[in-house]
């Protein structure tokens, strides 16, 4: 995502706050700079906006895997195929 508006930025500042610097799935604390990314929770492959509320903070290596799945799919892939979870993990280790 692309934010070119410095308005944007205050808005995710005060999203990091709520989260309280936590990944929104894990829960486990983020450094900005070092291991963050921002996710759509509704990938916009999938019709998701850019708004403020589809957007969350997380680690890149958790947005690299859920890639462009909602949570629901990932875990849908995860039940079907649970020996993917390991490539799949594998996968998104290479891309962070």
């Amino acid at each position: 995502m692309h934010l070119k508006v410095s308005a944007r930025w205050v808005e995710l500042r005060d999203l990091w706050v709520k989260q309280e610097g936590k990944c929104a799935y894990t829960k486990l604390p983020l450094m900005l700079g070092v291991n963050t990314a921002v996710d759509h929770i509704r990938p916009r492959s999938k019709g998701g906006v850019d708004d403020i509320l589809n957007l969350c903070w997380t680690s890149d290596f958790f947005n690299n895997l859920k890639s462009d799945y909602t949570l629901e799919e990932l875990a849908e892939q995860f039940r079907q195929n649970p020996q993917g979870l390991y490539l799949a993990w594998y996968d998104a280790k290479e891309k962070s």
